[in-house]
This record gives structure tokens, C-alpha cells and sequence, in this order.
């Protein structure tokens, strides 16, 4: 995926039912550098989408991929 001049990779997370958690379908992106720069879900409760940036820009830390 690209978005802001970057190459994003993207993760599709697809949670079982018996774990415990808000958002059972999920979406990570991650920059070149294995940073993460976005999280997409869908909401159950609010019946849509959401998304969610990382980084400096939004006041917290970034994670990375080992």
C-alpha cells in the first residue's frame, strides 16, 4: 500500500473468537524502516471502520517489527 510517498506493508489480523478483544479483524502497517505508522480494525459496537496513526506525529512512540 502506498500512502504519504511511502510503501507500507500491510499485516491482516484475523483474531479467533475465543480470545478476549475489542477488534477481531485488524489491519497493521508498517513503513520500510518495520515501524508502525497506522492501525485500521472494525468496530462491532459502532458498526464501521476506525483507524488509528502511530508515530511522533500523534504524540506516541512507534513499534517495530523485530
Amino acid at each position: 500500500m502506498e500512502e504519504h510517498n511511502q510503501t507500507w506493508r500491510v499485516l491482516e489480523a484475523r483474531l479467533d473468537s475465543r480470545i478476549d478483544t475489542h477488534y477481531a479483524e485488524q489491519w497493521f502497517y508498517f513503513d520500510d524502516r518495520r515501524m508502525l505508522v497506522r492501525n485500521d480494525y472494525l468496530t462491532g459496537v459502532a458498526k464501521g471502520n476506525a483507524t488509528h496513526g502511530a508515530g511522533a506525529s500523534a504524540g506516541t512512540p512507534n513499534a517495530s517489527l523485530p
